[in-house]
């Protein structure tokens, strides 16, 4: 009886905790701390109060309820307990955006990556030609202004590392090509100078060490000797056209870790700490040589770099999240350098900034839509 007794008042306190628990926490902790910011992305706003309209009436409850959804009381502990149980319990990716891969690898769906790689997603003839068309369009007008034009395509991860792919990513056909494969293609020969960096990375697997391969294992970005390829394949391209320029060399290099989480899918699952990622970035021995003028960062947008007595082109790269893997070393092989976070190409930007060479760097996964370009009036 007293055992009977012991067990139905902790029944009884756990179903008061279940329920008390969330309301609890929504008044010691503010929306915010419990927010969807680890997925990328702002919780729903709350509903005005009292209504101002009788369209703001009607839509209050789903409004309210959005909200709720976003911010209700342990969120992010119960999210939290969700994926550790997904993940390591069962498996399994609890986020439709992330694959779990062999060997505790990671990769992104992000812009139907899986459709692209399995060759299900080809470009249609309509989208190849508008992609041409548009990059030898920017050609043109910036050759007209003397400005040297180079685009530059970060490979996804898997097509550096597919060996770790999960089965659900097989190509449909061994021959299939991918978007890339097809944008490369339509452009050889042509004037647009275009840098497969595909050859160089592979290439460069030669230096990979267990945890510090070329992209991270948990992220979807090149770590340190990705970037260093990279931009060991973008400054021999740039010397063929400004013989003038000088790379860094080997010994005028160094590795700065992430004392952060690094590039972890595991943040946007609430398991940052279970899914942490060792990280490098690449920077000069001994600190910094060039000037900062102007700070930026993916909201801001605009990085203004200077180097006094750099010889070499004035240099703007228009980039996504990959770009600033090299900003520092870019930054130090240009007498001076602008960056500029964003898709959109910027004319009036090029006007403003008059640079000598234009580099546009974008990671593969770009080429899944042509929208931007439209939307861009290219």
């Amino acid at each position: 009886m007293q055992w009977t007794t012991v067990r139905d008042a902790s029944l009884a306190a756990g179903f008061l905790l279940a329920v008390l628990g969330p309301a609890v926490d929504q008044m010691v902790r503010g929306d915010k701390a419990r927010g969807p910011a680890p997925e990328l992305r702002k919780a729903a706003s709350p509903p005005q109060l009292p209504p101002r309209s009788l369209k703001a009436l009607v839509r209050l409850p789903a409004t309210w309820e959005a909200h709720h959804k976003d911010t209700f009381g342990l969120r992010d502990h119960l999210l939290r307990a969700r994926n550790r149980l997904h993940w390591f319990g069962l498996g399994l990716s609890p986020g439709m955006n992330i694959a779990k891969g062999k060997d505790g690898w990671i990769y992104t769906r992000v812009d139907r990556s899986r459709e692209a790689w399995r060759g299900t997603l080809p470009m249609t003839a309509t989208e190849l030609e508008l992609w041409t068309r548009t990059l030898e369009e920017r050609r043109a007008w910036l050759e007209s202004l003397d400005i040297h034009y180079l685009h530059v395509v970060a490979p996804n991860k898997e097509t550096i590392y597919p060996e770790h792919l999960p089965e659900d990513w097989r190509k449909i056909a061994s021959a299939a090509r991918s978007r890339l494969d097809q944008l490369m293609a339509a452009a050889q020969g042509g004037a647009i100078d275009m840098l497969d960096l595909r050859p160089s990375l592979r290439a460069a697997r030669a230096l990979d060490r267990p945890g510090d391969e070329l992209y991270t294992r948990h992220g979807s970005h090149w770590n340190g000797n990705g970037a260093r390829a990279a931009y060991t394949a973008i400054m021999d391209r740039v010397q063929a056209r400004f013989p003038e320029t000088r790379p860094l060399l080997e010994s005028e290099l160094a590795r700065l870790y992430n004392q952060g989480r690094g590039d972890t899918w595991g943040a946007h699952l609430y398991l940052a700490d279970l899914l942490f990622q060792r990280e490098w970035f690449m920077v000069h021995e001994g600190g910094p040589r060039h000037e900062v003028l102007t700070s930026g960062n993916e909201r801001t947008g605009l990085t203004r770099t200077r180097k006094h007595g750099r010889p070499g082109p004035r240099l703007m790269v228009f980039h996504d999240s990959f770009g600033p893997y090299l900003q520092g070393a870019l930054a130090e092989s240009f007498p001076e350098a602008t960056f500029v976070w964003q898709k959109r190409f910027d004319r009036e930007r090029v006007l403003d900034e008059r640079p000598e060479l234009v580099i546009e760097l974008f990671v593969e996964r770009q080429l899944a839509s042509s929208d931007h370009l439209v939307a861009a009036g290219r």
